[in-house]
């Protein structure tokens, strides 16, 4: 990727999932050169949030017939993301999914797993740094969002590629049904219990965990926290469908 963005090539297709475009997407940052996106990785939730079909023909369309838009990157301790990253059971289910898993059985590997790890799943202490602002709670897991879907369902309506800053949502308690409730929640569509759920927007700040705790960066297991955030705002050109609403526009 490196090398063909230095040769000059200023369009350049990835076929992939989020975790295949987290991990070429820092070599776009910043870069005159316009990324194409092919749907073809478990969940698609990037693409989901974008709003690009998800079907192989429908994203040559936009390809072909798009327009270039800009979006904000999000970054954890200097690693770029697109999408979502998770602290917690999200972090262990990635770590524990086999890539022959998630091929062949698609979303249903990770909720095979997810429902093993979510009966282990242990709750930690977190610390959030955001500005002059600190808050400590008991989590069970937590969700930094850049876009809206995380594991191809939708789980932060309010995020937005281009808002300037990531939603960072805090599922507190001690106990696994604390964690039950939320996705069942999500499964179903209600809005967050608030009794549960945090919500936290974040343009620069730190996260941190007692014990130390995996973060998974758009499906890919990639650092531990402490997790430093920030935004690199407008850092990312790519192909969206006519309907993108772009807020420069």
């Amino acid at each position: 990727m490196r090398q063909a963005i230095e040769e000059g090539h200023r369009l350049i297709i990835v076929g992939g999932g989020d975790g295949t475009l987290s991990s070429v997407v820092d070599h776009f940052a910043h870069r005159d050169v316009v990324l194409g996106l092919l749907p073809l990785g478990t969940s698609n939730s990037f693409a989901r949030t974008l709003g690009l079909p998800l079907t192989l023909q429908g994203a040559v369309d936009v390809i072909a017939e798009g327009r270039v838009g800009d979006i904000d990157l999000a970054c954890i301790n200097g690693d770029y993301f697109l999408n979502t990253a998770a602290i917690g059971v999200s972090a262990s289910v990635a770590r524990a999914t086999p890539a022959w898993m998630k091929k062949y059985f698609g979303t249903l590997a990770y909720l095979a797993i997810d429902a093993a790890k979510l009966l282990r799943q242990k709750s930690f202490h977190c610390r959030v740094e955001n500005g002059d602002q600190v808050d400590e709670f008991n989590a069970m897991q937590i969700l930094i969002a850049n876009g809206r879907y995380h594991g191809g369902v939708l789980v932060a309506p309010d995020a937005d590629v281009e808002s300037r800053d990531v939603v960072v949502l805090i599922v507190t308690g001690k106990h696994v049904w604390d964690l039950g409730l939320i996705w069942w929640d999500i499964a179903r569509g209600a809005p967050p219990n608030p009794r549960v759920v945090t919500q936290i927007r974040i343009k620069a700040g730190i996260i941190n965990t007692t014990p130390k705790q995996y973060v998974s960066i758009d499906g890919e297991v990639a650092t531990q926290t402490p997790a430093r955030i920030s935004i690199a705002e407008e850092a990312l050109m790519l192909l969206v469908p006519p309907t993108f609403s772009d807020h420069d526009e």
